[in-house]
C-alpha cells in the first residue's frame, strides 16, 4: 500500500500492541553533537527496559566544485548509561548525485513501539533517498531496529 509517496506497512493482528511514550524532556547531552553528520532534523527522547534513549535524524549535503552533490541521511540511537550516552547504532545511508535529488525521512520521523511486549522498544524509521532525472522511480526504505537487531522494507515509489 502506498500513501503519499512512502511505503506504508500495516500489520493485523487481535493482540494490543504497546506504544513507547515519547519523552521531549530528555536534555540533548553536549557529548553527543559531535558525534551527528549534518544538520539535526528531528530528536525522539524515549525510556524503555533498558534505560534512557535518544533517537537522532540527521541529514547532511556537500557539493562537490563541479556541482555534484553528496547527501547523508543518519539515524542514530544512543542509550544513557550511568551519566554517559553510548551509541547504541545507527543507519547512515549516502548518495552522490549531479541531478536533482530527493533526500528526506518520512513523516512522522520515527515511530516507537513494543510489538512483541517485551519492555524493549523497536525503533522504526522511513526514508527515501534517490538521484533522478525524470519520472525515475524512487527507492524508499523502512528500517526497524530493537538493539542490535535490524529489519528492513526496500522498494520504490
Amino acid at each position: 500500500m502506498k500513501t503519499s509517496g512512502y511505503l506504508v506497512v500495516a500489520v493485523l493482528s487481535t493482540a494490543v500492541v504497546a506504544a513507547i511514550e515519547i519523552d521531549m524532556k530528555i536534555p540533548l547531552p553536549s557529548e553527543i553533537l559531535p558525534k551527528i553528520r549534518g544538520t539535526m532534523i528531528a530528536r525522539f527522547g524515549f525510556t524503555d527496559t533498558l534505560g534512557t534513549h535518544l533517537l537522532l535524524l540527521s541529514r547532511e549535503r556537500l557539493q562537490s566544485k563541479d556541482g555534484a552533490n553528496s547527501i547523508t541521511l543518519q539515524a542514530t540511537q544512543f542509550l544513557k548509561q550511568g551519566e554517559k550516552w553510548g551509541k547504541e547504532w545507527a543507519i547512515t545511508d549516502f548518495l552522490e548525485c549531479s541531478l536533482d535529488f530527493e533526500a528526506e525521512f518520512a513523516n512522522p520521523n520515527a515511530t516507537l513501539t513494543d510489538l512483541d511486549s517485551n519492555g524493549t522498544a523497536e525503533t522504526s524509521v522511513a526514508y527515501r533517498l534517490a538521484c533522478f532525472g525524470g519520472l525515475d522511480p524512487r527507492p524508499t526504505k523502512a528500517i526497524m531496529r530493537q538493539g542490535v537487531e535490524k529489519f528492513a522494507i526496500r522498494g520504490e515509489s
